[in-house]
């Protein structure tokens, strides 16, 4: 039996998950929102054969992640070599005043963003953000990237180890979160991730 879809609805509902889904796969924003488009392409065309076997938010984020990976193949990892310029920008230290302060933080955020996203294979980036960004379980992550479940887990685990050593390493800005704390944990990195999001917007 087929089921009755409001497209207008579903775009209301994920318009704005598909679209950040794209850009923290595609660091070309025209190309980023090419993909976001043809995801609702490629939805509007499948509409009619879904049956309601899966949580439509599955069948959704399923057709994205084909989609937005067709045009992210071409994408990179950020590798050391190639951030010798972020790496020489100077320590949070400014003359400003309030905007040229919020510019400054910006420029780094934008980066990190970068750094969160690329220095992971397109298959690890995209549980990350199925995970972190969009809030999904394991189980349904797992059925979105046809996945077992236990690799699911394993995956995300490696790029939390991953993408602290990257932070670490290459961000300005994320040493302060462990000033006077005695050890780095995941929590910390991801409360970071949380906050480092909102400067971007």
């Amino acid at each position: 039996m087929m089921m009755e879809i409001d497209i207008n609805h579903l775009v209301k509902e994920y318009g704005n998950m598909i679209s950040m889904i794209a850009h923290r796969m595609i660091q070309n924003k025209e190309i980023a929102c090419e993909a976001a488009q043809e995801v609702w392409y490629e939805l509007c065309k499948s509409i009619s054969s879904f049956k309601g076997d899966s949580e439509i938010s599955t069948w959704i984020y399923t057709i994205a992640r084909r989609t937005i990976g067709r045009y992210a193949a071409c994408e990179k990892q950020v590798k050391m070599s190639e951030i010798e310029y972020f790496r020489s920008l100077p320590e949070i230290e400014y003359s400003g005043g309030e905007e040229e302060k919020r510019e400054w933080i910006k420029e780094r955020c934008d980066w990190c963003i970068t750094a969160l996203n690329h220095c992971l294979n397109n298959d690890a980036r995209l549980i990350f953000i199925f995970r972190e960004n969009v809030g999904l379980p394991y189980r349904q992550i797992s059925e979105i990237m046809e996945l077992k479940e236990s690799n699911v887990r394993q995956i995300y685990n490696r790029s939390i180890q991953k993408i602290t050593a990257f932070m670490n390493d290459t961000c300005p800005l994320f040493p302060m979160v462990l000033v006077n704390v005695a050890f780095a944990n995941r929590y910390i990195l991801l409360i970071w991730i949380k906050n480092i999001q909102w400067c971007n917007e």
